[in-house]
Formats: structure tokens, sequence, C-alpha cells
């Protein structure tokens, strides 16, 4: 057997400083000095045989194959070298990583007859490669399950994206982002600042979250939360972005901003309407108790005067009146206020001549307008329109919109009411040229307990109910009302209700009876009084 020369020998004693040496005959098949092997491996050397099919017990099974293509490539002559890696057996620490490394020496034919090598421990790198492995393995699941997008790019261009980061962007495939530029997906107006995050990021420096306006792919705009991290390798610096689609979370945020606002807004209104409720329900209480006081003053001290008495009597009597008149429209505007809501006001909807209603009742408070020096102007483009409607809620929407119009119209002003027949509708208009309304209330004038203005209202009374409670007949007849207004001009209110009859529903009949005629007159004149109970002369 050829013997490994002492210079070589010593020479793969320093290159392998720590690691094991070898000596492997391919005619013998056995393996020599290998004592420090044997001696890592934790074998007694008594234990330990020579030939190569000891040793080949000791490898693990999966690993053998690999091992003997390796020894059969140098027999064969095909190569002089010998590399392979595999797990050989220990006494008592299970089996070990091996790397072990060789060349092989011919004879004077050329042929390949001995071998010398080291071997050395690699256990513990595999370990550590394994670990790597493993810890790289879990992280690219961690990213790619992440509900946030992740993205990495250099020198701005997309290299990588999660199925988070897809979806973000609305793309199907990856094809849709990888190679584009991350700017592209970055609103204009937030480009400029975003170019520069990532130049501090390319050299090196640290930024912040920021919150960012975004593109998707179909130009729908998102608003992200972005945080951006650079990672240097091989002389290039590659920016990882964590993003966060925080559209929804922000509509959500001003939701709650507005409920909040409103619910504050809600709790200041229900306050304001609790003090003028209050004031509403003192104020004829309080006149009812001292014309009650007055009469009972003057009944006492009237020295049998019975004209002087019969004067007071009327007067005090009007007034208390006129103030029961007042709390019974504030119950009966609380009342109709609270059926609507749940839903328990009857419509008694019958075929009518819309103008006729809307006629009769305008004529029934003219002298009423008139006398407080308001002129008061009636017009119709027909003079007969029949739709399905309940007459008694028309009658009390054209009230409260009259009783409206006079509190804020002064004497010499005009109050109009018009009737229009469109093709779909009719049109109930009723204009005045009084104080007019702020373009700034305009919005919230049909809103229950709201006032226009204090200033206004201080000069009549009122709950705020009545307009919210037009609104809420207005539709109940399926129709809708409008207000147009300018202020220190006067106001318009337009009545829309649907030009429709119903074929189930026969016209009432009117009735020549006198009591009849009287009774209906007389219920007329009650309606006004509790309609026109809240204006003062």
């Amino acid at each position: 057997m050829l013997k490994i020369d002492e210079s070589i020998r010593n020479s793969l004693i320093v290159a392998s400083m720590s690691e094991w040496i070898w000596e492997y005959d391919l005619l013998t098949k056995e393996l020599d000095k290998a004592e420090a092997l044997i001696n890592f491996l934790g074998y007694d050397k008594n234990e330990v045989e020579k030939g190569v099919n000891f040793w080949l017990t000791l490898i693990h099974t999966d690993d053998i194959k690999a091992l003997l293509n390796a020894l059969n490539d140098i027999v064969s002559n095909k190569t002089n070298y010998f590399a392979v890696t595999y797990r050989i057996k220990s006494k008592h620490a299970g089996y070990k990583y091996i790397r072990s490394t060789g060349k092989a020496f011919k004879n004077e034919y050329g042929n390949n007859i001995y071998m010398a090598g080291y071997s050395i421990d690699i256990s513990e790198q595999v370990k550590i490669q394994r670990e790597l492995s493993e810890t790289t393995e879990r992280n690219k699941k961690i990213i790619e399950l992440s509900p946030l997008g992740v993205y990495a790019y250099e020198k701005g261009v997309i290299t990588y994206v999660n199925e988070s980061g897809l979806k973000l962007f609305g793309a199907k495939c990856e094809d849709d982002i990888i190679g584009k530029c991350i700017l592209d997906f970055v609103d204009p107006c937030c480009r400029k600042t975003s170019s520069k995050r990532i130049k501090l990021l390319e050299n090196g420096y640290k930024v912040n979250s920021k919150e960012i306006n975004m593109l998707k792919l179909n130009g729908d705009k998102i608003i992200c939360d972005a945080y951006s991290t650079s990672v240097s390798h091989e002389n290039e610096t590659e920016i990882l972005s964590y993003i966060k689609d925080i559209t929804e979370q922000k509509r959500m945020t001003e939701e709650n901003k507005k409920l909040l606002e409103y619910t504050i807004e809600c709790d200041r209104v229900k306050t304001e309407f609790f003090s003028n409720i209050s004031h509403d329900l003192r104020t004829p209480l309080n006149i009812i108790l001292s014309s009650i006081q007055l009469l009972n003053y003057i009944y006492n001290n009237s020295d049998n005067n019975y004209n002087d008495f019969t004067t007071a009597f009327e007067k005090y009597i009007n007034i208390m009146k006129q103030n029961s008149y007042r709390l019974l429209k504030l119950i009966n505007n609380i009342i109709d206020i609270s059926k609507l809501d749940s839903g328990f006001l009857h419509m008694n909807f019958s075929n009518h001549n819309i103008v006729e209603i809307v006629e009769n009742i305008t004529l029934s408070v003219a002298d009423y307008i008139e006398n407080n020096g308001i002129n008061l102007i009636f017009d119709t483009d027909t003079e007969e329109k029949i739709i399905a409607c309940d007459a008694d809620k028309i009658e009390r929407i054209i009230l409260n919109l009259l009783s409206n119009a006079v509190k804020y119209t002064k004497s010499d002003g005009t109050i109009k009411v018009d009737v229009k027949n469109e093709e779909n509708a009719v049109l109930i208009i009723i204009s005045d040229t009084g104080c007019g309304i702020p373009s700034n209330k305009l919005e919230s004038i049909f809103e229950r307990f709201r006032q226009v203005d204090e200033e206004l209202t201080s000069k009549s009374e009122g709950s705020g109910i009545g307009l919210s409670l037009v609104k809420a007949l207005v539709e109940a007849h399926g129709g809708i009302i409008k207000v147009c207004s300018t202020y220190g001009v006067g106001s318009t209110f337009t009545i829309s209700l649907p030009n429709k009859t119903s074929e189930n529903i026969e016209m009432p009949s009117t009735s020549s009876n006198a009591s009849a005629t009287e009774e209906n007159f007389n219920r007329k004149v009650h309606k006004i009084s509790i309609e026109f109970s809240d204006i003062y002369s």
C-alpha cells in the first residue's frame, strides 16, 4: 500500500487544525489513522473495525447512498477529490453531522489506490442553519398571513408583496404589483413627502409611521397607515413597508365624532325644548290664574256696579279662553308627534277638492289677518282638483303655516296663498313678506323642537313642534314640503301633494243641512282659535 508522504500528512494536519485526519486504502477498503474520529464518536478502539462495512453501519440510512456514490467516483477514477456530508451515529449522543473532505492518490498506472483527508463536526452549524431556515420559513409565513400589506422595494421598485398587499391595492396577482414604482400607488398630494421619506430610509435614517393617502389599481383612494424600515445587504438598501388600510377606521372615527356632536346637540335641543315647553305651559296658566284673581278682585270691589263687572268679565274670559287654546294646541301637537313616532296617527283619506279646502280655510282667517293690517291674497290656476287627502290634516297644515306667516309679518305686509295644478302634483304655496329665515337655519327649520332664532321667536310664542308636525303630516300624504327664504325679505313654503285619487274612496257628501253647516263652521272656528292662539294683536 502506498503510504502518504509525511510532508503531505503534515500539511493536512495544518489544514485540518482541530479536525480529524484519516487515511483510506481503496484496495483493502480499510480506514486508518482515525483515532481522533473514533474518540469523538465515543467508541473504544476495540469496538471499531477498520473495514468500510463497519463504518457504513454507523452512517444514517438516508445518507449511505450519497457516501457510496462519492466513494465509487474515486474508485472509478472519475475524480480525485472526495467531499460529502453525512450523519454518523455516536455511541451516546445520537447522530452527528460530519463533513469529510479528501484527496485520492494514483499508482504508476494512473489508478486511484489511496485517499487521505479530514472530517469536521458540523452538527452545530447544521443546527444553526436549520433554526435559521425554520425562522426564515416562520417569518415568511407570518408575513404571508399578516393582515397588513407588506412590500419590499429597492430604488423605489417593488420586489416583493404579500397576499394582503395584493388585496390592499386591488391586485389579482403579483405581476400587477412587482416591478412597479411604489410611488405610483401614492396619491399625488403625498408623493413629494413620500419620496423624501424613501431617500431618508435609503441613507440609513429611521422614520416614524405616517398616515398617507394611497391609490388602488382602479384609482380608488384609500387612507393608510405606513411603517417603513431599511435593510442593507450586498451594497444595496432594501426598504420594507408595512401598510394598513385605515379608511374604514377613519370613517368610523369621523362618524363617531359626528355622532358625539349630534348627541351633544340633541341634549342641548332637548334641554332647550323642555325649557320652552315649561315656559309655554306656565305662561298661559299664569295668565289664566291672574285673570281669575282680577275677576275675583273686581267682583269683590265693584260696589255692585254690574256694568263694570260685565265688561271685565268678558275681557278676562276671552283672555282665559285664548290661553286655554294655547295649552290645547301645545298638548295636541305633542300628542300628534307621539302618535306619528309610534305609527298610531290615523289618516282619514277621502277624495276632496283640494282647491276648495285651501280656499275655505284661507278665507276663514281673512278677517283676523286683515285686522292685523296684513294683506291676504288667495290665487289658483284651477277651480277644482280632486285628490285623495285627509281634509282635517290639510286644514291643520295650512293654518299652521298661516299662523307662522302672521307671527313674522309686520303690518302692511302681505301673505299670499297659491294653488297650482301640475301634471303629477298639486302645489300649495304660502309666501309672506315677513322677516325671513337666516340661510344657516333653513336646513334645520323642520327639525323637531327647533326654533329659527331666539330673537325672532321671543316676539311670539312657540315650542318648535309646529313645522316638524307640518312636515310629518305632509309626508303622511306622500308629499314633500320645501322652504325658500331671504332674511329680511320673506319666506315661501311650497307643499307638493301627489296628484292622484283613490278609486276605493268616495267623495264625502256636502250637506245643506243647517245644523251640519253650523257644526262645520263651529269646528273651523275652534280649530282657528287653537292654531292662532299664540299670536297677540
